[in-house]
C-alpha cells in the first residue's frame, strides 16, 4: 500500500514540475514543430489519458482481476494488484506531462490535468474491492 501511494505522490509531483516549467517558459522553443506530428502527440495524449483514467479506475471490476483476488484474498494480492493500477495512471501522467513539454497546443496540458484529477480516484486503499 505504501509504495503505491509513493509512487503515485511522485508522479503527482513530477508532473507539476513539468507543468510548471511548461508555463515558466524555460523551454520556449518546442521540439515538435510538425503539424502532423502535433496531431499524433495530440491524439496520443487524448487517447492515453482517456484510457488510462478509465482502466486504472476501472481496474478492479474486471474479471481477471477479480478472479485472481477471489482465488487467494491475501493482502500481498491486493498490494500488487493495488501496485499494478497505480503504475496504469502513473504512466498516463508522465507520459502526457512530457509531451506538455514537446508539443506547442494546449491538448496536452488538459490531458495532463484529466490524468491528475482521474488519479486522485485511484487513491490506494485496503477496501479496494
Amino acid at each position: 500500500m505504501k509504495l503505491s501511494r509513493l509512487l503515485l505522490i511522485q508522479s503527482w509531483v513530477l508532473a507539476v514540475l513539468f507543468l510548471a516549467v511548461h508555463f515558466m517558459g524555460v523551454f520556449p522553443d518546442r521540439p515538435i514543430a510538425d503539424p502532423q506530428l502535433i496531431y499524433v502527440v495530440n491524439l496520443i495524449c487524448v487517447v492515453e489519458a482517456i484510457a488510462g483514467v478509465y482502466f486504472a479506475c476501472r481496474f478492479f471490476r474486471f474479471e481477471r482481476v477479480k478472479h485472481y483476488l477471489d482465488k487467494d484474498p491475501r493482502e500481498q494480492r491486493l498490494e500488487k494488484m493495488q501496485l499494478v493500477r497505480t503504475g496504469i495512471i502513473s504512466c498516463a501522467i508522465i507520459t502526457t506531462a512530457i509531451f506538455t513539454l514537446l508539443a506547442p497546443p494546449s491538448t496536452p496540458f488538459y490531458c495532463c490535468l484529466i490524468t491528475l484529477l482521474g488519479s486522485v480516484l485511484c487513491w490506494p486503499r485496503k477496501e479496494t474491492r
